[in-house]
């Protein structure tokens, strides 16, 4: 499986990249992508940004990092087995609904398209829980390790 998400990512990863967390660190499993960030700081080129649930804040500095392609890595329910790992283009029908926000990731999308990026990817992980209890469940911890070493190999 590992090998299959790498195979699949190492295309989309083409130029200058970007990777958004998304996500709430105080809701369990809600909070995979900036905890992703935060264990790729300081090992990897990508530019890494925490977007934390608000997105929208980050739109600026993602933008002026001027990435060809921007990765948002984020807990999305899309009726997978906990820790499942998918990928997503934006454009795919009901990909905004699988969020476990506010926000719109439509919106969030668009919004970097019409400011000049070329790719946009969208990693889920499919949540066991987004309670307040701060942890991240087994299987997501398993899928944030594999997609952590995945991204540290394909990182030139």
């Amino acid at each position: 499986m590992a090998s299959s998400l790498r195979n699949k990512l190492r295309p989309l990863l083409t130029g200058r990249t970007a990777v958004v967390g998304v996500g709430n660190t105080l809701r369990g499993d809600d909070g995979i992508g900036p905890e992703l960030v935060r264990r790729l700081t300081g090992a990897v080129h990508f530019a890494l940004f925490d977007a934390g649930t608000t997105p929208e804040n980050q739109l600026g500095p993602v933008i002026r990092a001027a990435p060809e392609t921007v990765l948002i890595v984020d807990a999305l329910h899309f009726g997978g087995r906990p820790g499942d790992i998918r990928i997503f283009k934006p454009e795919e029908p009901g990909v905004a609904a699988f969020t476990t926000h506010s926000l719109n990731l439509e919106f969030y999308t668009r919004s970097l398209k019409d400011r000049g990026v070329a790719e946009i990817v969208i990693v889920g992980i499919q949540p066991a829980a987004v309670d307040f209890s701060g942890a991240l469940s087994p299987p997501v911890q398993q899928a944030l390790d594999k997609l952590e070493k995945i991204l540290r190999s394909l990182d030139v």
